[in-house]
């Protein structure tokens, strides 16, 4: 089981589901940092989100909180050659 901060930035992942908060518009993203909550990352996303404010406007979010129990870590396929 990965725990507290062990995952390096730019660690490839892929989120599990997405929050009813934002609009993915890619599940895949990449470690920036880890956030200052325990097991908790920021994610900078291929795409960015799409947040919806409540003034209807909307807001692109290259980079979302996540914990650590809603993404997978991809396999680092630069070592496979």
């Amino acid at each position: 089981m990965i725990t507290e901060h062990e995952l390096k930035p730019g660690t490839r992942i892929r989120l599990r589901s997405s929050s009813h908060a934002v609009e993915l518009r890619a599940v895949t993203g990449t470690i920036a940092r880890p956030d200052r909550y325990q097991d908790y990352y920021v994610i900078r996303l291929d795409q960015p989100a799409l947040y919806t404010n409540a003034d209807g406007t909307t807001t692109d979010l290259p980079e979302i909180v996540e914990a650590i129990d809603n993404f997978d870590v991809l396999p680092d396929l630069s070592r496979s050659a």
